[in-house]
């Protein structure tokens, strides 16, 4: 048997072109892959960090110790279990105050010697915390720090301890890998006429939240449905249905935020 010896001819100009704009084409796409990857994934990542961030900050979720509802009138105010408002005890019961309220506005009167700033000022007189229109003022003693807050027609004192435990024990959060094949574009089906769908919160009250509309996508074969509840300048709020092949209203959701360019 003979063997012979192919040499491999020189491509022709319009091969040389062809495979050459081939070359460009595929690492134009690799290189968009390299550099829209990253990008996603570090504004992701930037997004968690805030997050977490917000929940170690003062007014993050960390730090909750405490919510006490108020009652008509004169509220004991101090920390142990003799008080109306039983803070954590720190060493010893210490009497703080007391927190009056009266048709919807509310006034503490500090204990003598207690160590009690308001918008970090120190008071030895009865000043004003809360009414109507106003920004509730913050109050302090050693680590906590609380408001008063006003849910439908209940006031109550929200508490945080800034050395919380569950603030010094917190270290990161659990959640799935970044699937850029969840980065979707969805469009927005307003309702003909205005609509609200009542929101159930932890103390049984429920709030008439109107709805922008459902903004709807397909992955895979299935349609999904994002309902925005409260419009905003750059995001909303938004009730995420189970997927399902139609949109209806399920039994329950998870809420998150959301881009969102609305176009009137």
């Amino acid at each position: 048997m003979r063997h012979t010896k192919e040499f491999s001819r020189p491509l022709n100009p319009y091969s040389r072109f062809f495979f050459g704009l081939w070359a460009l084409v595929m690492l134009s796409i690799v290189g968009f892959r390299i550099a829209d990857g990253p990008s996603y994934k570090a504004q992701v990542e930037e997004w968690h960090q805030n997050r977490v961030n917000s929940l170690k900050s003062e007014n993050g979720w960390l730090n909750l110790a405490g919510l006490f509802w108020l009652n008509e009138g004169k509220n004991s105010l101090g920390r142990g279990s003799d008080f109306d408002v039983p803070f954590p005890v720190a060493g010893t019961p210490t009497a703080l105050g007391s927190v009056d309220l009266q048709n919807g506005e509310v006034l503490f009167v500090p204990k003598a010697n207690a160590a009690v700033t308001v918008d970090g000022k120190a008071i030895t007189e009865p000043v004003r915390i809360f009414s109507a229109g106003s920004k509730p003022a913050v109050l302090a003693t050693g680590s906590l720090r609380w408001v008063i807050i006003k849910r439908g027609d209940k006031y109550g004192i929200r508490l945080r301890d800034l050395e919380s435990p569950f603030l010094k024990d917190f270290h990161a959060i659990d959640r799935y890998p970044v699937d850029e094949n969840w980065v979707v574009k969805a469009r927005l089906e307003k309702p003909e006429t205005p609509r609200t769908i009542p929101i159930l919160n932890v103390l049984g009250q429920t709030t008439p939240t109107p709805l922008v509309g459902t903004l709807v996508f397909e992955k895979g074969a299935k349609r999904i449905g994002w309902m925005p509840l409260a419009k905003r300048i750059s995001c909303s709020f938004c009730l995420a249905m189970p997927p399902t092949r139609t949109i209806r209203m399920g039994p329950a959701g998870f809420y998150t935020r959301i881009k969102l360019a609305l176009r009137d």
